[in-house]
């Protein structure tokens, strides 16, 4: 249960966010102090956030992806 309402409280955040254009539709935003590669353009990927990481899986580029990206807030 204590999962099920931090992942609710995340899910909160991240649509205020994108109602306050912070977090725009298909534009990765930057944010200070980040270090890492931007993930490649996709289509038709699953995310889901668990603990504060974003986990991006798979989706279509050129090609298939069969890939896992991980960004932690």
């Amino acid at each position: 249960m204590p999962e099920q309402i931090a992942l609710m409280k995340d899910l909160r955040q991240l649509t205020e966010n994108l109602h306050n254009r912070r977090l725009l539709h298909g534009i990765w935003d930057a944010y200070s102090n980040c270090s890492g590669n931007i993930p490649d353009a996709r289509e038709g990927a699953c995310m889901a956030i668990q603990n504060g990481q974003l986990y991006i899986f798979g989706g279509f580029s050129h090609s298939l992806l069969n890939d896992i990206k991980v960004f932690n807030f």
